[in-house]
């Protein structure tokens, strides 16, 4: 990695798009820290993360840890963007997989929750909470080993 761009960017509708941001990011072929209306956006592996943090401060570039390395850099913007806790010596795309993979249950799960509180039929409701079960226990497998092991 030879080098990070930082865009301050305005919209005309007053909101950020993320797909317009995703375009400029395919345009450039280095990693782009935006920043717009209050907010920060960063593109991990083809996906836009969006911050509510403020890491650009007049001229100033503020991230947590201090980085020695360009590569370096990129992995701490990238993971103040992810709200898990990244392990050690995980690969960024390890991270944001395992971070997708997180949110994929959450949904999931929530989707079953739902359907088990509405399934009137009891063999239907033990199949589901089965399956509810299952899930929970992935979940809490992944972040078991992110809190201890991050």
């Amino acid at each position: 990695m030879t080098e990070i761009q930082v865009f301050a960017v305005s919209f005309k509708s007053g909101a950020a798009n993320k797909r317009d941001l995703a375009t400029i990011q395919k345009a450039i072929h280095y990693p782009i820290l935006f920043t717009a209306d209050g907010k920060s956006y960063f593109t991990i592996d083809g996906e836009t993360f969006e911050s509510d943090k403020e890491f650009i401060s007049g001229d100033m570039l503020t991230i947590e840890k201090r980085s020695a390395k360009l590569t370096e850099l990129y992995e701490d913007i990238a993971a103040a963007f992810i709200s898990i806790n990244r392990r050690t010596a995980e690969s960024i795309a390890d991270f944001t997989a395992r971070y997708k993979r997180l949110q994929v249950l959450e949904r999931e799960i929530a989707r079953l929750q739902s359907k088990v509180n509405n399934e009137k039929q009891p063999n239907k409701r033990i199949e589901i909470n089965e399956e509810l079960k299952r899930l929970k226990a992935e979940q809490e497998v992944l972040r078991y080993v992110e809190k201890h092991m991050g």
